[in-house]
């Protein structure tokens, strides 16, 4: 085939900066009815998603999703009734779940769950008032319960538990404006408020310091207001989409924050329906999105990997080959697959170096020679499908 040289626009990094993962792809459906307003934490490799509302009735049925076996099996139900809007987290070996509305109440009880021996045992009940749809986020060796709504309204009082002692402390009032069906991610011993509903639908977010109970407003969220998105980090970024917004429309986008730079970059769009009131939960380098609500409870999940995870798992199984490697002016690809059309070099962190389209021939050169030193990420695709994953050393 006749050798063509791609001419490749070098993106400013400091403009474009891309996250570190590939395509969401479909993982094992929920394996009961679809719902939303569920809670998922982790313990090890298996998660535990349960509770919730299945657009009749609430839930007290728990599953756990093994990232090993790739499966779904069912764990003793909730020690208590059946609701949803709740908050969960774990800490160590155990889940802690609490909160919510049932059918005409709402609850301040805690649960905590073994999964050695199976049993739900009460703990010490939140202090504050009973309430649903607030936030909760775990920290090494405590908790943080807060927000919410209850019988007079919106909430922004704030309660860290204690598991050791199995008992609660409260912390400042968030300085903000109270709300509930917000979200939370955290990031280096930091955790970030994002949204929710306060009367109106919020877009802002908020950074919390355990470690001086104190709040600071960061950069706003960059996707319209919304209430009941659903919040997660991986690796150094927090990921945010999904929710109800206030253009009165579900929404499937998806936003990645960059807290060293404080600022936020649109991710790929979330591949299902539209929906709120989904749930999340990660591995190490998997984050994993599902169920919520639209027209209908969804049952679907879906994962996405970051680059380190994608290149063990994809590199071994496309026919690509890059020579040479090292290289210090121009890389060499042969593709054995004819529908690729693109090619995008990353580095290791995810930023977007290079992108160029194919135009069909099974061979091209691509200039690198103005690219700093280091290791990349040679990514192949077809459409928004990745095919192929190379890492390469730039001389």
């Amino acid at each position: 085939m006749v050798k063509k040289i791609l001419t490749i626009a070098i993106l400013l990094l400091s403009i474009n900066f891309c996250r570190a993962a590939l395509d969401w792809i479909a993982a094992p459906q929920f394996p009961d009815i679809g719902r939303t307003a569920s809670v998922a934490f982790v313990i090890g490799d298996k998660a535990y998603v349960g509770l919730g509302y299945d657009g009749f009735v609430n839930k007290k049925t728990f599953y756990c999703f093994d990232r090993n076996t790739n499966q779904w099996t069912p764990v003793p139900e909730f020690g208590s009734f059946a609701r949803a809007a709740s908050v969960a987290f774990s800490i160590g070996s155990y889940g802690y779940v609490g909160t919510g509305t049932g059918i005409s109440t709402y609850s301040k009880d805690f649960w905590r769950f073994n999964p050695a021996t199976g049993y739900w045992t009460q703990m010490a009940d939140l202090p504050g008032s009973a309430r649903h749809s607030a936030i909760a986020f775990a920290n090494v060796d405590s908790a943080f319960v807060g927000f919410g709504y209850d019988a007079n309204g919106y909430k922004k009082d704030i309660y860290c538990y204690h598991p050791s002692s199995n008992s609660w402390n409260q912390k400042l009032d968030f300085p903000g404006s109270a709300r509930c069906k917000s979200c939370v991610f955290t990031l280096n011993n930091k955790d970030y408020l994002v949204g929710g509903n306060g009367g109106f639908l919020l877009n802002d977010c908020w950074e919390y310091t355990p470690a001086t109970d104190s709040w600071i407003q960061k950069s706003d969220f960059a996707g319209t207001p919304r209430e009941q998105a659903v919040a997660f980090s991986l690796q150094n970024f927090g990921y945010v989409g999904l929710g109800y917004d206030s253009t009165f429309h579900y929404k499937k986008d998806f936003f990645t924050y960059d807290a060293q730079n404080d600022n936020w970059i649109p991710f790929d769009t979330f591949p299902s329906y539209a929906r709120s009131g989904a749930v999340a939960f990660t591995f190490n380098t998997r984050a994993y999105v599902g169920l919520g609500f639209d027209s209908v409870p969804q049952r679907t999940f879906y994962y996405f990997a970051t680059f380190n995870d994608a290149v063990k798992n994809v590199m071994d199984e496309n026919q690509i080959q890059v020579f040479p490697n090292p290289a210090s002016n121009q890389l060499s690809v042969t593709l054995q697959q004819s529908q690729c059309d693109n090619i995008c070099v990353y580095d290791l962190n995810g930023r977007k170096i290079l992108e160029q389209s194919i135009s069909g021939n099974n061979k091209t050169e691509i200039d690198i020679a103005s690219l700093p030193a280091s290791e990349y990420l040679l990514v192949i695709k077809s459409g928004k499908k990745t095919l192929s994953v190379r890492k390469f050393l730039k001389n």
